[in-house]
């Protein structure tokens, strides 16, 4: 029995060091630049925070380390992202990007936040992935500014000129750490919050745009976490994929305010619904997780509305699909108004098959009443007690307390019922008006 259990457990011990751990580089995307545009001059953000980068001066495009394209910065050139929320970061932070250095000079800032938008000042940078060169080659290195006082770590280890590196900068509210192809090369403590601004994201610019970085920049990535190493090894991994998800199965369901889209992608891919009035949407929203079955709520819409929308999703390595048109209508808004009585005064009627409808005045309690019978003195039954509630609720009361009163409607046609009848007949011009309920009193009430 021991050897057995113990046969179990070593088993259990050998399972439990193969369960994978998958990385995450989607949760935490602030901004991703894949620079695969090939011509224009602006860069698309892929994280769908809509932080868009416009060039400056003469850039040019180039083979990119993944993907069809890159940008070559030369040392006049810039890429400006405006402020924006998203890229506002206080805590934890992670800058990685692909690389392919020339030599520029001493520091060099490849991306990052000046503190200042028109001069550089300290403490320059409320942070930024740099390159220096203080004569032993090119060091990457990530600054972080927290209390108004900055502090960097550097690469223990200079990278080629000429060469495509992987280089991360982190920053986890204890240390700051720089990455080089995978593997951490520099690390020092550091404490707080990070400098906000409302200062412009830049590619190869300071404060006063100076610090240029020349060469080239790929797969640029900003996260509002400290990635873990285990997400560094799976970045530096990502081979080249130029090819965009498959989209299929597009569909809605809707309610009065609210609308489900859904999707399936052929890879794991980040989800986006753009929609609106017309074709041209104006509104987005979006989730940066990789998945392959896509739902999307969308709420705060109009009943009875049709709406216009599309799909579009984007794999790891920044691959973007987008659907055609399509469309939904919204439900209509549940119906609360409170429903109208249908009330009936049916009545026996001598000699006769015609029946007649009047419809009251909302202040006199509307309803329908429908005669098909005479009525007289010494009559009994329900006909007379639905008579009786037709002329109460009309102001010719047949008694004001008592048997015929308003709730005490009685089912005897007796001399009180008689006079109330004669009344209403006076005041309608029906003759005679003696308080019998016949066919010249149904045709008067027929018009």
């Amino acid at each position: 029995m021991k050897k057995i259990l113990i046969t179990i457990l070593y088993s259990v011990c050998l399972l439990s060091f193969n369960i994978p751990v998958y990385a995450d580089i989607t949760t935490g995307l602030a901004s991703y630049w894949n620079f695969d545009e090939g011509s224009g001059t602006s860069v698309a953000d892929g994280s769908g925070n809509s932080n868009t980068g416009t060039f400056t001066n003469a850039f040019s495009w180039t083979t990119g380390k993944l993907g069809p394209n890159a940008i070559y910065l030369n040392s006049t050139d810039y890429v400006t992202v405006e402020h924006s929320s998203s890229l506002n970061i206080s805590g934890n932070i992670t800058i990685a990007a692909w690389i392919k250095p020339e030599s520029n000079g001493s520091y060099q800032v490849i991306a990052g936040k000046p503190v200042n938008g028109s001069f550089h000042i300290d403490p320059y940078y409320s942070y930024a992935l740099q390159g220096r060169d203080l004569g032993a080659g090119f060091q990457p290195g990530f600054h972080i500014s927290t209390g108004g006082v900055y502090q960097q770590a550097w690469s223990s280890e200079s990278v080629t000129y000429g060469t495509w590196v992987y280089v991360v900068g982190v920053y986890n509210g204890s240390n700051i750490k720089i990455y080089v192809n995978g593997v951490e090369r520099g690390s020092t403590n550091k404490t707080g919050t990070i400098d906000t601004q409302s200062t412009q994201f830049r590619i190869s610019a300071s404060g006063n745009y100076t610090e240029k970085f020349k060469g080239t920049i790929d797969e640029l990535r900003v996260y509002n976490r400290a990635v873990s190493t285990g997400d560094i090894s799976e970045l530096y991994a990502l081979t080249s994929d130029t090819a965009a998800p498959a989209i299929s199965s597009v569909a809605s369901s809707t309610s009065s305010t609210t609308a489900t889209v859904t999707w399936t992608t052929n890879e794991s891919a980040t989800s986006t619904v753009d929609y609106g009035a017309t074709t041209s949407y104006g509104t987005a929203s979006s989730s940066a997780a990789l998945v392959t079955s896509h739902s999307m709520a969308l709420s705060g819409l109009t009943p009875s509305t049709l709406y216009h929308f599309r799909v579009s999703s984007a794999d790891a390595a920044g691959n973007r699909a987008t659907s055609t048109d399509y469309t939904f209508t919204t439900a209509a808004a549940p119906d609360t108004a409170a429903p109208v009585p249908d009330v009936r005064l049916i009545l026996p009627m001598w000699g006769s098959s015609s029946y007649i409808s009047h419809n009251l005045n909302q202040n006199t309690k509307t309803g329908k009443y429908i005669f098909i019978k005479n009525l007289t003195l010494k009559s009994r039954g329900s006909e007379v007690v639905k008579l009786q509630q037709f002329l109460n609720n009309n102001g010719y009361m047949v008694a004001l307390k008592g048997a015929g009163s308003p709730g005490f409607e009685s089912n005897y046609f007796g001399p009180a019922t008689r006079r109330a009848l004669a009344r209403f007949q006076a005041d309608n011009d029906i003759t005679p008006s003696v308080g019998f309920f016949g066919s010249i009193t149904r045709e008067k009430l027929n018009r």
